[in-house]
């Protein structure tokens, strides 16, 4: 990447009225890029193969913002040359399938709203409209009073089942698993179109992924989770919020629009099921009181000196990824031995610090708009719990960041969502949404408010300023393996890591058109600010002018890993970590010795607080055979599995206008 200063430099000279212009063009370019990635039209998935000739046409549902399902390909240690690299790289990028999810569309439409707030671009109507409409389409069909959201649009698969008929479940991917060949055929059609030296690799390298589908497809029927659901909250919110302080008859349209199916009744449902699946590890049952022993080696403190839970365990409660537990599932539809349709992941649930934070925000948005007090009032039993929850949940993220947990181990932390950027940003959004407002819980203004603070600015901000590259941006591991760093994700990690300073350190002004430093903000950030903001704008403009292709070996850079699977290697095997429960979902016990005895049906989790000096112990055990994985070797392991990651080009776009329209709101 280049460096920025005799750009900021030539910046400097051009009188203001050009460079105010060239900033308005580029925010108009962002916009295009982003709009130009809204489905337009709908069209169902289709695969045909006549004498040989394979031809294939995804599932779009209109009114989403497109991502895609690639493979994190990493080249074998005993083949680490350029032209191994060059073939990882050429199948992470191409090999790539369309996905429909409520996430993407949610975070899209949340940095147009920001971005249109501040005056930076002209959000059409329409755009939110139809989006707004597609989302509404997530909602959980299982509970249909509710306003508990998916990942994935749900289809009615599970017919024998009375309580969760409806299965999410990405339609495209699943759809081209189950064509059988079809799945081969496709990835061997992209090999073929790649450059004559990764054909070769691709088509030997390809039936390992090949071999891998069948596996992904039973682990892709998942129930509604906290983080879609948190989303889907703020979202509502935020629109009734901006239609408030904009007096823009746009956001109050499609504030109607959701409200019609996301009552006060369906918003206290859901805040009502969420608390119902909470972790509370001083609970003995299997509901609530235990979790994924990837999740419990992390509260431990990855160096076992600073554990979360030892001093924080009486009254802690914390949201859990998945809508469901062992009770829900022991009464599904199930053979022995074997998980049902519909199912946690490996029968688990685990705490994701991304998760944790879209939390506290969907709680903090609603407080803002008014609705958190109409939904207590609904159900005047969830104040306690849920306020216990959102302070648990703050004093969680300052804990992580306090001892460097999300970057020691950002593959347990950060289970579904790899970035630690990620897990930054929407920390800070929470606490700059905290500033714009006075609230009437104290919970929020002192509590909340005061862990995210101390979080962010005496230990994430620090951390930003010093991992920063010379030429002050960010980046992540997409590319990041071998003898060269490709950086594909740097425009999106910079983009992320600019918000998250911005969002730290900064307050409103006159409700959302401008900005000013909070007091006391140190001149490092604020230089850090003005050159990331610069070095963004030079990159992105670079981006878009050459079509996506600017980093080195012309490898995209517009891409990110918003999304994962939880399992990226050997060293997030939840199997390879101490469990103090080993038993299948009827209930019988089995011996934790032979992972031959696995099945989809297996639990192995962690129940109630273990004593340090015990679960010292359990760490030098094997598990399965296994040594517990203390280390964290990296998500590129040379010759490592391939594991899925969704990428989405319109959230590095979306993240990007957002974060300069801030920087030009600070004064």
């Amino acid at each position: 990447m280049k460096k920025i200063f005799p750009a900021l430099l030539s910046i400097a000279l051009i009188p203001f009225s050009l460079a105010n212009e060239s900033q308005q063009s580029l925010n108009h370019l962002l916009y295009q890029q982003i709009i130009a990635r809204q489905i337009t039209a709908p069209s169902d998935f289709r695969y045909t193969n006549i004498d040989g000739g394979a031809k294939f046409s995804w599932y779009h549902k209109p009114g989403l913002f497109e991502s895609w399902i690639h493979f994190n390909f990493v080249a074998k240690k005993d083949e680490a040359s350029i032209a191994s690299e060059m073939l990882s790289s050429d199948m992470r990028n191409n090999i790539r399938v369309l996905d429909n999810n409520y996430f993407v569309t949610a975070w899209t439409l949340t940095s147009l709203m920001s971005a249109n707030a501040a005056g930076t671009i002209q959000l059409d109507p329409g755009v939110l409209t139809n989006a707004i409409t597609a989302e509404l389409s997530f909602l959980d069909k299982n509970n249909p009073n509710s306003s508990l959201t998916s990942f994935w649009g749900q289809e009615k698969l599970n017919l024998q089942s009375k309580k969760f008929p409806y299965v999410a479940t990405p339609h495209n991917l699943v759809s081209l698993i189950n064509t059988g060949i079809g799945a081969a055929d496709f990835i061997k059609g992209v090999c073929t179109k790649l450059p004559q030296k990764s054909k070769a690799g691709c088509l030997v390298d390809a039936n390992k992924l090949i071999d891998s589908l069948n596996v992904l497809k039973n682990a892709f029927h998942i129930p509604s989770d906290t983080d879609d659901t948190s989303l889907n909250l703020a979202m509502g919110a935020d629109l009734l919020y901006l239609a408030h302080t904009t007096h823009n008859d746009m956001y109050l349209v499609s504030y109607q629009q959701w409200h019609k199916q996301n009552t006060v009744q369906s918003i206290a449902l859901a805040l009502h099921q969420i608390i119902h699946y909470m972790y509370v590890p001083a609970a003995t049952n299997l509901n609530n009181g235990s979790i994924d022993p990837r999740t419990y080696f992390v509260m431990q403190g990855v160096d076992l000196q600073h554990p979360f839970l030892t001093a924080n365990t009486k009254n802690v409660m914390l949201p859990t990824t998945w809508m469901l537990n062992f009770s829900d599932e022991q009464k599904e539809p199930h053979a022995l031995h074997q998980a049902p349709l519909v199912a946690m992941p490996m029968n688990n649930n685990n705490v994701d610090a991304t998760v944790v934070a879209n939390f506290i925000y969907g709680v903090v948005s609603l407080d803002r708009a008014g609705l958190l007090t109409q939904a207590l009032q609904a159900d005047p039993s969830l104040k306690m719990p849920l306020f216990n929850a959102i302070v648990s949940s703050s004093k969680y993220l300052n804990w992580a960041a306090e001892h460097h947990v999300l970057q020691a181990r950002p593959d347990l932390a950060l289970l579904y969502y790899p970035s630690k950027y990620n897990a930054y940003w929407f920390t800070a959004r929470s606490l700059f949404a905290l500033e714009t407002y006075n609230s009437q819980y104290a919970e929020l203004n002192t509590a909340v408010k005061n862990n995210l603070a101390v979080a962010l600015r005496s230990y994430i901000s620090p951390e930003l300023i010093k991992t920063a590259t010379s030429s002050n941006h960010w980046y992540d591991f997409l590319g990041a393996y071998g003898k060269k760093n490709l950086e594909q994700d740097a425009l999106y990690s910079t983009a992320l890591a600019t918000n998250t300073l911005l969002d730290t350190w900064t307050e409103p002004r006159a409700a959302l058109s401008t900005r000013t430093w909070v007091a006391n903000t140190p001149v490092a950030v604020k230089t850090m600010v003005a050159h990331s903001a610069q070095w963004l704008k030079q990159e992105v403009a670079a981006n878009i002018a050459t079509q996506n292709i600017v980093t080195p070996h012309g490898v995209p850079s517009n891409m990110n890993t918003f999304f994962s699977g939880s399992i990226k290697g050997m060293s997030s095997l939840p199997f390879s970590f101490p469990a103090n429960i080993y038993e299948f979902i009827n209930g019988e016990k089995y011996s934790p010795k032979d992972m031959k005895t696995i099945t989809t049906g297996s639990i192995a989790s962690m129940l109630g607080v273990v004593d340090g000096v015990d679960y010292s112990q359990m760490i030098k055990a094997t598990h399965f055979g296994m040594p517990t994985p203390t280390k964290f070797p990296g998500f590129n392991q040379a010759g490592g599995m391939v594991w899925p990651f969704w990428s989405a080009p319109v959230l590095t776009y979306a993240f990007t206008l957002e974060a300069l329209a801030k920087y030009n709101q600070v004064e």
